[in-house]
């Protein structure tokens, strides 16, 4: 995924540049985080989110090296059904399939800081747990 590519972050710092802001939203787009304005007033969830897309569930999409498709082989029995149903859609381009398994683990209007990871389960708004 050359986008996520183009829009890492490094967590500590962070930052990311105005004119990223139509790439941010496409990406955003495409993982079904679709209530999340990168121009939030809220930096911290937009800086999380982005983290979260790049360097945590990106990382599942890949394959076709041995050590990748080995590396996924062996975690995927542990990711939470829902998690599991969402990296499949991301990988067949399925947009309806995308957007529900978004929906259903919470994440549609963004990753806040401290989440945990969403291999695990969906995430419980308002608190940094699982649902």
């Amino acid at each position: 995924m050359a986008l996520c590519a183009e829009l890492d972050v490094d967590r500590p710092t962070a930052r990311f540049d105005a004119d990223r802001v139509p790439q941010m939203r496409e990406l955003f787009g495409i993982f079904g985080v679709t209530s999340l304005d990168p121009m939030d007033a809220n930096r911290e969830l937009v800086q999380s989110t982005l983290y979260e897309l790049t360097r945590r569930i990106a990382p599942h999409l890949r394959s076709g090296d041995a050590l990748t498709d080995a590396a996924f082989d062996f975690l995927r029995p542990r990711f939470h059904p829902t998690y599991d149903a969402y990296i499949q859609a991301l990988k067949t381009g399925d947009h309806v399939g995308v957007r529900a398994m978004a929906k259903a683990l919470g994440i549609v209007d963004g990753i806040p800081p401290g989440s945990p990871w969403l291999a695990g389960g969906p995430l419980v708004r308002g608190q940094l747990g699982r649902a």
